[in-house]
């Protein structure tokens, strides 16, 4: 109950200080008497709220020299001294014009195929960006290294299905936004298209800089693994413009994406990864995609551990990249070797297959390194032509074997949802607007109290809410009918999102729609990491 209602307060609050508002919460826990005071319930759902809210910091009253009796007196808001000297920096702050003010930089980095990029791009901005860099305070910077063309795996050929590059198509994404003006910075790489001789003049730039040993190491890769080797080529090219920007902004946080990639809730803002790193050379990752280390993205708090990550150079290394892989010809790659009259050593091969797919490679390159990793829910799927959302993590395999959990129940059913708006031909800004809900009872004495959907006659009953993890029973999102106004309820059961009622006006008299939140302290509790 603290923590809905809390957040209700926060988020009205929001819409009094409007787009520039920013809003601190001070815990107060403090020592009394040798002991140390734990927080408050309130303090708790606050930190919660932390996690989700990008215009809400939590902190620690700064020390002071107050007596015990004055800090726990429960009345000491009625007292003006105690109030101004607990909140004299916050006071001094609010007095700083936003021109004076320091702001922080942050860099997202996009690189890959544009594909999609017309119905994921406002999801980059809303969710992917937005919670991490908000205005006033900070300004994000937005490196888009794209290419038309594309080069997509093939099970009949070794270096993958080339896709030309379709001039109708062309456009400049990410350039008529809704971002304050001054907060959102677009740099547009002078890149070169996939597959093509400038991609291949780019590579040679790349190898004359390293020097002999390495440069042999990137050329037995760019000729036995074009296509694997191509994608982490053109992420380490759009790093290079990265490190003349650090140099000028000294960016505090790093995030990389794909173009395809559909963000349907927004991440956790700054105060998660703050709090959760293990250290400063930890990278997040994507917790249901794969087992090892999902490439689809990445959140890196440090400049030293991103410039690990991007590196060309420490992923060929011996005990990084191997030669092999999936759709692998290795008679064809022995003939290209030899005729580039380049020598390999018995342990540049992979030993099986999937030695060679570049999520291995990628976590076995970290390893080296002394790149902690980490994953966290994301509810995030690729998006490929026709435009449906790719909901991989509910297939049988990937719960099996490859996903880190399967209890992120929120996250695999915004999947759904997802896919089930855009399969009506519904707009990005309804896909963006769908997100899975709870419905709890309105009055207080139902507040704990949840609707259920029973799973084998899709009927609806009471039942206790729980919370961490949400169950698949209790989760719900409304869906506007293409025949009508009215809006449909689907529920959530075995991997399907399932109509349940043609018209759901009637439960919102007793039921309140929450939205089902997908970051709280309890969020790695339920994340089973497999090494």
């Amino acid at each position: 109950g603290i923590a809905l209602n809390l957040g209700n307060i926060f988020k009205a609050a929001k819409d009094v200080l409007g787009s520039e508002g920013k809003m601190i919460w001070r815990a107060t826990s403090k020592r009394k008497h040798d002991l140390v005071a734990s927080t408050s319930p309130a303090d708790d759902a606050a930190k919660d709220w932390s996690y989700r809210l990008p215009y809400l910091t939590y902190q620690a009253f700064p020390k002071l020299e107050i007596s015990p009796s004055e800090y726990f007196d429960d009345n000491h808001f009625g007292n003006s001294r105690i109030y101004r000297e607990w909140n004299a920096d916050l006071m001094q702050s609010l007095g700083t014009s936003l021109e004076a003010r320091k702001r922080s930089h942050r860099v997202f980095i996009i690189v890959g195929a544009v594909r999609t990029l017309h119905k994921t791009e406002e999801s980059i901005l809303e969710n992917m960006i937005f919670p991490i860099c908000p205005p006033p305070d900070c300004v994000s910077h937005l490196v888009l290294h794209l290419s038309y063309a594309d080069n997509r795996p093939s099970t009949e050929n070794h270096d993958g299905e080339s896709i030309s590059a379709d001039g109708d198509k062309r456009r400049d994404f990410f350039e008529n936004t809704s971002w304050a003006e001054g907060y959102l910075s677009v740099h547009r790489l002078d890149g070169y298209e996939i597959g093509s001789q400038g991609e291949q003049s780019a590579m040679d730039v790349m190898e004359k800089e390293e020097p002999e040993e390495v440069a042999k190491r990137m050329k037995i890769f760019r000729i036995s693994d074009p296509r694997r080797y191509s994608m982490w080529f053109a992420r380490a090219w759009a790093w290079r413009h990265v490190l003349n920007l650090h140099d000028l902004f000294d960016f505090d946080f790093f995030t990389f994406g794909r173009p395809d990639l559909l963000w349907l809730i927004p991440v956790p803002t700054l105060e998660f990864f703050k709090d959760f790193s293990e250290d400063e050379s930890t990278v997040w990752m994507h917790d249901a995609y794969f087992s090892f280390a999902p490439d689809t993205f990445a959140f890196i708090q440090n400049f030293e551990a991103a410039n690990k990550y991007f590196s060309l150079p420490l992923l060929v290394q011996k005990g990084g990249a191997c030669i092999g892989g999936p759709n692998f010809d290795r008679n064809l790659t022995i003939s290209r070797l030899k005729i580039a009259n380049i020598v390999t050593d018995d342990d540049d091969w992979c030993s099986n297959e999937s030695e060679g797919w570049s999520e291995h490679t990628l976590l076995r390159k970290m390893k080296k390194v002394s790149l902690t990793d980490r994953y966290f829910p994301a509810a995030a799927a690729l998006v490929r032509e026709p435009a449906n959302p790719l909901c991989e993590p509910l297939r049988p395999y990937y719960t099996v074997d490859w996903i880190k959990h399967n209890r992120n129940n929120i996250a695999h059913f915004a999947c759904l949802a997802a896919d089930k708006v855009i399969s009506l031909g519904k707009s990005n800004e309804e896909v963006l607007e769908t997100r899975p809900f709870i419905l709890r009872g309105k009055e207080f004495a139902k507040s704990s109290t949840c609707l259920t959907l029973s799973s084998a006659n899709y009927t609806l009953h009471e039942a206790p809410c729980k919370n961490v993890p949400v169950p698949q029973e209790q989760l719900f999102v409304s869906v506007s009918a293409s025949q009508s106004s009215k809006s449909l309820l689907y529920g959530y059961s075995e991997n399907q999102a399932v109509v349940l009622k043609d018209d759901i006006e009637k439960f919102y008299d007793d039921w309140t729609a929450v939205p089902a939140e997908l970051y709280s302290k309890h969020t790695l509790d339920i994340v089973e990491i497999q090494q």
